[in-house]
Order: structure tokens, then sequence, then C-alpha cells
């Protein structure tokens, strides 16, 4: 039977609901491409184009699996060619990838990021099932929406990226904005490579205070200390001797100790090293113990 004719010759409700009951796969696609607004045939052309199996199309759009298939043999046949990548793009998705998209591009955007990144971004996109959590009390209800707030500010920029035309008047613009994204992107791939070094760092600082605190071993050695610390972190000067047996830093009066505090990053010790080897504590006042490890204060 041919369905075009007799859904022609539908004149009433009745009989439309005879036709969707006699021939529901075609019923189900025709109305799917004749939908306004078009979302369901956006929705549905990119989970095809996104390699999506048939049935979770039908599931994720309210169809029959016989309605997903009679859809692509009939209305958007590409099942066959989805390797070929520029016909894909050119005439499956629309030449205007080419030219610039706007936002009433939608379907356009859809298909493109489905075929580009597959069925999990998709659904990310239209209907944001990655994160289908339900809170249990207040406090994970904040997070929750704290998440949803990000996801949706993120998928926003996906899509305003895809939007931005260049023209003469933001072809500057945009090349400043991929340099500044560069940048970012290098600082945090030097962030994370330091992370783990920059942890040691701290800890072994931890340690020489602590053994300070403990011990409290002579000015000199102290200093000792701070420069095979601050040697750890790269390259630094070995201390010299202040010429009255004191490591530089280690002053007999406060006031001494801002004429000379320089040297030490001069020297390029640390703060941290600094502290362990004067032994003054992080509030600026001189651990029990420093005083007779440095001759007294």
């Amino acid at each position: 039977m041919d369905f075009l004719g007799a859904r022609s010759r539908c004149h009433t409700e009745s009989d439309q609901r005879s036709l969707a009951h006699t021939m529901p796969s075609l019923w189900q696609a025709h109305a799917a491409f004749t939908a306004q607004p078009p979302f369901v045939k956006w929705a549905v052309e990119a989970y095809i184009l996104s390699k999506e199996a048939l049935p979770e199309i039908a599931r994720k759009c309210g169809l029959i699996p016989d309605a997903v298939i009679a859809y692509e043999r009939v209305f958007f046949a590409v099942a066959e060619r989805l390797e070929c990548t520029f016909w894909i793009v050119s005439q499956a998705i629309g030449a205007k990838v080419f030219t610039g998209l706007t936002e009433r591009d939608l379907g356009l955007v859809w298909k493109l990021l489905g075929y580009n990144h597959g069925p999990v971004l998709l659904d990310s996109l239209l209907h944001n099932v990655l994160h289908r959590d339900r809170p249990d009390n207040p406090e994970q209800a904040e997070q929750c929406i704290a998440r949803e707030m990000q996801s949706l500010l993120q998928r926003h920029a996906a899509l305003a990226s895809l939007f931005l035309p260049v023209t003469q008047k933001t072809a500057l613009k945009i090349l400043r904005l991929h340099d500044q994204q560069r940048v970012r992107e290098e600082e945090d791939e030097l962030a994370k490579s330091q992370n783990g070094s920059i942890a040691n760092h701290v800890v072994l600082a931890q340690v020489v205070a602590a053994v300070e605190a403990v011990g409290c071993p002579s000015a000199s050695s102290s200093a000792n200390h701070a420069f095979r610390y601050r040697r750890h972190l790269g390259t630094a000067a070995a201390p010299a001797s202040s010429g009255d047996g004191r490591a530089p830093g280690s002053p007999a009066s406060t006031a001494d100790d801002g004429a000379n505090g320089s040297k030490w990053w001069n020297a390029g010790i640390c703060p941290a090293a600094r502290i362990a080897a004067c032994g003054r504590s992080a509030s600026g006042t001189w651990r029990p113990g420093a005083a007779n490890a440095s001759g007294g204060q």
C-alpha cells in the first residue's frame, strides 16, 4: 500500500488512527520527519549519525524500533555512507558547516557533534543524562545544583564556539582567544607536572622544621640543612659564614636579622628553609632552644 496515497485519503481523525495502526512504522517516521518544531527529526538524525544502536534511538526519541529503521531508509539514508566523511558533512549535515553556523542551525550542530563525538556526548548535550543525581539531603542538593550550573555553562560555551562567526571584525579577537586558551592549557600542564615535586618540597620543609624543633642543632648546621633543601629545589649558592661563627640569617638581634635578611633571598634560600635554619617560628618569635644553639639572643 502506498503510504502517502493512503494518508492523503485520511479525512477524519478516525482515518488517521486506522492508518497509524495499519502502518505504524511509516506513520511514526513520517510524523517525526514533518513535526514542528523539528526537534525529534533533528534528534533522530543526529543519533543515526552518532552510530547509536537503533533500538536505543527509538527508546530515547519515543518511537518504535521499526519506525527508526523506516526513517533512515526513507528520509535519511546515510547508514551505508557513515565512513564517507566529506559526503556526510556536506550532504547529510549541511554545507553551512563550512560557511558559518548561527543559533538557528541547532539541528546542524546536533548532527555535527553527534557525528564527531558519538552518542554519549549527544546525550549530555540534548538532555544531560550523564549526571542524573537524586539528592537525599540539602547538602547533596546544593552540590547537584552546582554541577548542573557548571554543566549548563559548558554546554552553552560549546555551542557558542560553534556559532562564533569568523569575519574581518572578529578574526583578531578569535586569534587572541585561541592564544589565551593555549597559554592556559600550557599552564595547566606545567602545574600538573610540578604538582608532585611541589608536594615533596613542602613535606621536606616540614621535616626540616620538625628536626629543628626536636634536636635544634647549631645555627651553622641549620644553614647547611636549609642549603641542602634549596639545592633540592634547584640551584643555590652555599651559605657563607657571617664571620662570627653564626650562619647568615641567625643574628643576635631582630634588628640584625632585618639588616641581613636579604642575604637569604640573594642566596636563593626559601623562607621556609630560613625559618628552619634561624630557629624563628612562622609568627616571628624565636623557638625555645634556638637562641642557645646560636649563641644566645
